[in-house]
C-alpha cells in the first residue's frame, strides 16, 4: 500500500493523464452501452415488423394464388373475345369497303356542297345588301316613329276638337230636326206649286231641245225659239249658218265700239239687236268689217272710213213691238250693196 499511497501523495502528469484516460474510456463505454440498448430495442421492433410483413406476405401469396386462378379464367374469356374480335375484324373489313363507297358519295356531296356554298355566298352578299337596305328602312322607320309621335299629339288635339265637334253635331242635329219640320212644310207648299213648275218644265225642255237643234244660239239671250232660228237658217246659206256662234254680247262685253270691232272685225257678221220695246232686228254680211283699206272701194281708201261691196248682205226684222208682223228679210238695193266700215 505504500507505493500506491505514494503515488497518490505525489501525483505527476502521467497520473493525471491516466486518470483522464480512464474517465474518458468509462464515458465512452457508458455511451456505447446506451447505444447497444437502443439498437437492441430497434432490433426487437424490426423483428416485430418483419413478422408482421411475413404475415402480410403470406396473405399476399394467398391473394396472388386467387388472382392466378382468376387470370386463368380471364385468359379463357380473352381467347373467346379474340375469336369474337376476329369476327368483328371481318365485319369491319366489310364496313371499310362500304365506307370507301360512302366516301366516294361524300366527295360528290362535298362538290355539291361547295357549289351550294358559292350560291350561299351570293345569297350572303344579297342578304348584306338587304341588311343595308333594312338599316336604311330602320332609320326611315325611326323618322316615321317621330312623325307618328307628332301625329299622336295631333290626334289627341283632333280628339279634343272632335269632342267639341260632337257637341256641335248634337246641336246641329237638333237644328236639322227643326229644319226637317220646316222642309215638310216647304214640301207641302211645293205640292201646291207643282202645276206651275210643270208648266215651266215643259218650256225648259223645249228650250233644251232648241239648244240641241241650234247650238249656234245656245248662248244667245235673244234667239230662244225655233221659229226665229229657222227663219235665220232659211235666209243664210248652210255653210255660214253652221259656223255661227256668239261672238259679242252687249250685256257681257259692253257697248264700247272698240271692243265690238276687236271681236267682230274680219268675221262673217250676224248682228241681232233687241230693244226694250221687244223689237228684234239685225243685219247679215259675209265680208265682215275690216280696217284693211285694200278691201275698200278705191274712191274711199284715202278717207277715214270706206265701203265694202257685199251682194249677199241684208237686214231683217224678227219681231215688232206688237208682235203682229211676221219675220221679214230686207235685201240691200243693187246699187247700194255695200257695208260701211
Amino acid at each position: 500500500m505504500a507505493p500506491f499511497i505514494d503515488f497518490i501523495r505525489t501525483p505527476t502528469l502521467f497520473h493525471y493523464s491516466l486518470i483522464f484516460f480512464l474517465l474518458h474510456t468509462h464515458f465512452i463505454i457508458h455511451e456505447k452501452f446506451k447505444e447497444n440498448q437502443a439498437l437492441k430495442s430497434k432490433i426487437e421492433n424490426t423483428n416485430k415488423e418483419n413478422q408482421r410483413y411475413i404475415s402480410e406476405i403470406e396473405n399476399k401469396n394467398k391473394e396472388n394464388q386467387d388472382l392466378q386462378s382468376k387470370i386463368k379464367e380471364k385468359t379463357k374469356e380473352n381467347q373467346r373475345y379474340i375469336s369474337e374480335i376476329k369476327e368483328k375484324d371481318k365485319e369491319n373489313q366489310d364496313l371499310q369497303s362500304k365506307i370507301k363507297e360512302k366516301t366516294k358519295e361524300n366527295q360528290k356531296c362535298i362538290s355539291e356542297i361547295e357549289e351550294k356554298t358559292k350560291e350561299n355566298q351570293k345569297c350572303i352578299s344579297e342578304i348584306e345588301n338587304k341588311n343595308k337596305e333594312n338599316q336604311d328602312l330602320q332609320s326611315k322607320i325611326k323618322e316615321k316613329d317621330k312623325n307618328n309621335q307628332y301625329l299622336k299629339k295631333e290626334n289627341e288635339n283632333k280628339d279634343k276638337e272632335n269632342q267639341a265637334l260632337k257637341s256641335k253635331i248634337e246641336n246641329t242635329n237638333k237644328e236639322n230636326q227643326n229644319l226637317q219640320l220646316e222642309i215638310k212644310e216647304k214640301e207641302k207648299e211645293i205640292e201646291k206649286m207643282q202645276p206651275v213648275f210643270d208648266k215651266y218644265k215643259e218650256e225648259y225642255l223645249k228650250y233644251l231641245e232648241f239648244k240641241k237643234n241650234f247650238p249656234q244660239f245656245a248662248d244667245s239671250k235673244i234667239i230662244t225659239n225655233e221659229e226665229y232660228a229657222k227663219k235665220l237658217q232659211e235666209w243664210i246659206n248652210d255653210n255660214d249658218f253652221s259656223k255661227m256662234k256668239l261672238g259679242y254680247s252687249a250685256k257681257i262685253d259692253g257697248l264700247d265700239s272698240k271692243i265690238w270691232h276687236s271681236i267682230c272685225d274680219n268675221k262673217t257678221a250676224l248682228v241681232i239687236i233687241k230693244t226694250k220695246d221687244n223689237f228684234i232686228f239685225g243685219g247679215f254680211t259675209q265680208v265682215g268689217w275690216t280696217k284693211d283699206k285694200s278691201k275698200w272701194r278705191k274712191e274711199d281708201r284715202n278717207d277715214g272710213e270706206g265701203y265694202i261691196i257685199d251682194s249677199n248682205a241684208f237686214i231683217f226684222s224678227l219681231r215688232n213691238d206688237k208682235g203682229d208682223r211676221k219675220p221679214e228679210k230686207f235685201p240691200i238695193q243693187t246699187r247700194r250693196r255695200k257695208i260701211c266700215n
